[in-house]
């Protein structure tokens, strides 16, 4: 997992996660990732973030990228042929009652 702050680039981004692939015996430098956002939630498009752009200036708040939902990022690989593909590892815990900060629990009705 990757904590970012709202005043990192893109680059900056890509520059820790390069040392997250060296660990894991993959050398990626930042120049050879590409990093891309969906503009809807159908994530049929993907917009390349700006490397000179905050991720606040992107959009990513504390308030729109939650533990409990988490922004959607793409990270794309030279091998990946310039293509997206999300392959959700893990689904987010609940956040506890009195962490919801005013927000409502989705409640689901059968």
């Amino acid at each position: 997992m990757l904590q970012a702050r709202e005043n990192w680039t893109a680059a900056d981004l890509k520059m820790a996660i390069e040392v997250i692939l060296k660990n894991s015996h993959s050398q990626v430098p930042p120049k050879s990732q590409s990093l891309r956002v969906p503009p809807n939630e159908q994530r049929t498009e993907w917009i390349v973030l700006d490397e000179k752009q905050t991720l606040q200036e992107a959009g990513f708040t504390p308030k729109n990228a939650r533990a409990d939902e988490p922004i959607v990022l793409a990270l794309v690989l030279p091998e990946d042929n310039d293509r997206v593909n999300v392959t959700p590892v893990s689904l987010p815990p609940p956040i506890p009652d009195a962490m919801l900060g005013g927000r409502q629990r989705d409640i689901d009705v059968e």
